[in-house]
């Protein structure tokens, strides 16, 4: 392995080798490596085949925005190479493969195309009724991607934690780092989700100018180091989010290191606002070939070099949509890469700077020009065309960059239900309202200035102080003014599509669906992103929507005879990353409530015993009949942990009325100071619970309730008084207060002993 190891950006330790085992040979990573790079790193190109062709398919990106890279890990199917860090003694092996990844005996299903159009299954399957048995069984064999024994037992620890928080902030890039810090400085608890390893997001590997001679990676460390430093955030990294549900609850899975005590745990929180900050990923090009091994992103190249330390490729074709194309040409150029020239689908609109910066390095810019063809098993050679397909030109490489532009990562904000609307000027599906207490920031509103992806990210922070009450009218004001003074959203670009039939140019890689296939439903009639995503199953693959999502939307409004045809995105579900179902189950940990006393009974010998959620002494006694127990309670005194009742405060001009309703007592009658027993009944008159009412002061009343009850009680309050327009307010205790049974013969005496005041039957009466 060549690795470059002097880059300072660098996120591996050289000094640190790794062993694995792939193919039943030993390779070596770097500390830092995830399962993909290392074998790019070994100079491994074909990870797997495809689901329906096998065709080899090898690195795209680095984020798991397809199954590519999917293999088999120490028996685990369905691994996915490019997000799952290496460890010593791994068994990597390629999966979906009869033979090997290089030589697969069932590769000649990929000239079988033409006998699998769109919706083949729903059209050829069913006519004669007799053949769809004998077909069932044929596809049930050849579906599905990995194997797994039913006996395996999957190896690890597995946790989970449910934390509570003010802010949530998903995304550790620029905009969610600024905005964490931003919330945090007004005092408010914030966690921080970030998908990779480390924060930083696209600063982390960048070497340009962010300000003042700073480069965009010293900055990403400076913002890192400051919230490292503030005790108000919980940061979270290689942490996905999976979900979003009612009252902003946000489900995830994060990955564990060496050092910590899980492999994987479930995180379940609840937050009061949420940010989301989730940046952009490219849209892949399309052409011809267009997911072949050799084809990578922009970012999967530059990140390989910049934060992995190994050079992509040798002699590099670029065809891009978008400066962030021109910038890793430049830098990847500096450390080696030949590079015979860079095709621009755009007819102009490149960044001056880094047109010249191209110029002095000699490397030729082809204005409106795209990659219409990849050939070779892994790339030989690329094919490239004006968009108008008027002329070609054939150039030898080992490595096409391709990349159509960026589209934002919105999954999250579509699980939070925010309406999405497709902008003509970005090219993004940009949120045009959001849920309260949901805020956006940074890349996916369509900035790329960095010091307006900060504002943003400050901005929104600011602004989720102020849904948890932290309001500062002034600095929400600074804020906005600072952000409308900065750049805003740029100019996206538009799709384009190679000018070639589009046989094997594919829109989704998952499941192996071309631009034919598109076409081929809308000519059916399929004319909604919706339905043609189900027909073809463009897109419902474990990538879900991460590399189809923006491309499919696009082609099938640009194809759509109807001129009228509005751009609409298609519907995200949960979970946006696959987990393992482990990882759901969790450990087996005992999650209970403790009382107040819990510790003091257990040092005393109490043996501990689930009650509903609680725990408490169930007895003292080695002996199960609890003989003496009882006899001292019936002769002497004894103590009753009671602290798991419900346990209430209720006041407010209406609480009288409230209470009317649910007891079958009148409360009214209840003196201040005193305490009144009664019980609660439903419709149909049973009793279904009973406490003590105590009247604190006017209109101010306390009450308890039975174990059972104490987490429906303030439902079951709501629930009957819904229709009254009463004026009333409930607070439950039931975690806040202990409570202390004495009973026998010598209770009262034992009372007057810690009471402060008199205590006889008379006074009590």
């Amino acid at each position: 392995m060549n690795r470059l190891e002097k880059l300072p950006t660098l996120r591996i330790n050289p000094a640190h080798p790794i062993s694995f085992t792939y193919k039943n040979k030993t390779c070596q990573g770097v500390s830092g490596d995830t399962i993909a790079t290392a074998l790019y790193a070994n100079g491994i190109r074909i990870f797997s085949r495809s689901l329906k062709y096998h065709r080899p398919r090898g690195l795209y990106s680095l984020d798991g925005e397809s199954c590519n890279t999917f293999m088999e890990v120490d028996r685990i199917p369905n691994v996915c190479a490019e997000t799952t860090r290496l460890r010593d003694g791994m068994t990597v092996n390629a999966q979906n493969v009869k033979g090997t990844p290089e030589f697969d005996l069932l590769g000649f299903l990929d000239k079988l195309d033409w006998a699998m159009p769109a919706g083949f299954y729903y059209r050829s399957l069913h006519k004669p009724a007799w053949i769809w048995p004998i077909a069932l069984k044929q596809v049930r064999k050849a579906a599905g991607l990995g194997k797994i024994a039913p006996d395996f037992h999957i190896p690890g620890k597995y946790d989970e934690i449910y934390p509570q928080t003010d802010v949530c902030v998903i995304g550790g890039g620029a905009a969610g780092m600024s905005a964490a810090l931003a919330a945090a400085r007004q005092g408010l608890r914030v966690i921080l989700l970030e998908s990779r390893p480390w924060l930083g997001g696209f600063f982390d590997y960048r070497t340009v100018e962010y300000a003042g001679g700073v480069p965009l990676y010293r900055r990403a460390r400076d913002l890192v180091q400051q919230l490292e430093q503030t005790p108000n955030v919980r940061i979270f990294t290689h942490t996905a989010m999976i979900g979003a549900y009612h009252h902003n609850l946000i489900t995830a899975f994060q990955k564990g290191t060496e050092t910590d005590h899980f492999d994987e745990r479930y995180i379940e929180i609840q937050a009061q606002s949420i940010i989301v900050a989730t940046g952009c990923i490219e849209r892949p090009l399309l052409f011809e070939n267009n997911e072949r091994p050799g084809v990578i992103q922009i970012g999967c190249a530059h990140r390989l070099a910049y934060s992995f330390g190994v050079l992509p490729g040798k002699r590099a074709v670029f065809s891009v949509g978008h400066d962030l194309g021109i910038e890793a040409a430049i830098d990847l150029f500096d450390l080696g890469l030949e590079i015979p020239c860079l095709a621009d689908i755009r007819e102009d609109g490149q960044d001056a700077y880094l047109v010249a910066r191209l110029a002095e390095r000699n490397i030729p810019l082809l204005r409106g020009w795209i990659a219409v063809q990849a050939h070779g098993k892994t790339v030989k050679k690329a094919t490239l065309s004006p968009i108008d397909g008027s002329q070609q030109r054939d150039i030898e490489c080992d490595l096409l960059v391709a990349s159509a532009g960026m589209t934002p990562v919105t999954a999250p904000l579509s699980l939070l239900q925010a309406t999405l609307s497709f902008d003509d000027h970005t090219g993004f599906f940009l949120p045009i309202k959001l849920p309260p207490q949901v805020h956006a920031a940074g890349r996916l509103l369509g900035l790329t200035n960095s010091l307006s992806i900060e504002a943003s990210g400050r901005l929104a922070g600011i602004s989720a102080a102020a849904d948890c009450g932290r309001q500062d009218v002034s600095k929400l004001n600074e804020a906005r003014e600072e952000l409308s003074r900065l750049p805003g959203p740029q100019r996206g670009s538009k799709l384009v599509t190679a000018p070639l039939k589009g046989r094997k140019t594919f829109i989704c890689f998952d499941e192996d669906t071309t631009v034919k296939n598109i076409r081929q439903a809308i000519q059916m009639g399929f004319d909604e992103p919706e339905l043609v995503k189900r027909f073809t199953a463009a897109g419902t693959g474990p990538g879900q929507g991460g590399i189809p999502g923006h491309n499919l939307p696009l082609f099938i409004a640009q194809t759509n005879s109807d001129g009228d045809v509005k751009t609409k995105a298609t519907t995200v579900r949960a979970p946006l990353v696959p987990a393992f179902i482990a990882t759901y189950a969790a450990s087996k940990h005992d999650m209970c409530k403790r009382t107040p006393v819990h510790d003091m009974q257990e040092k005393a010998g109490g043996m501990m015993r689930r009650i509903g959620v609680w725990q408490r002494a169930r007895y003292f006694s080695q002996d199960l009949s609890c003989r003496e127990e009882i006899e001292n309670v019936r002769n002497n005194v004894g103590m009753l942990d009671a602290s798991t009742l419900g346990k209430f405060r209720i006041w407010g001009p209406d609480a009288l009325k409230a209470l009317q309703r649910m007891y079958v007592s009148d409360i009214s009658r209840v003196c201040e100071g005193k305490i009144k027993y009664s019980a609660m009944c439903n419709e149909d008159g049973c009793i279904i619970d009973d406490g003590v009412i105590v009247k604190r002061a006017e209109n101010d009343y306390y009450f308890t309730t039975s174990t059972g009850r104490a987490g429906s009680t303030v439902e079951w309050f709501r629930y009957h008084t819904r229709y009254d327009g009463w004026n009333f307010y409930m607070v439950n205790l039931t975690d806040v207060f202990g409570v202390i049974n004495l009973a026998g013969p010598n209770a009262l005496r034992v009372l007057e002993k810690v009471a402060d005041t008199y205590l006889s039957n008379e006074a009590l009466a």
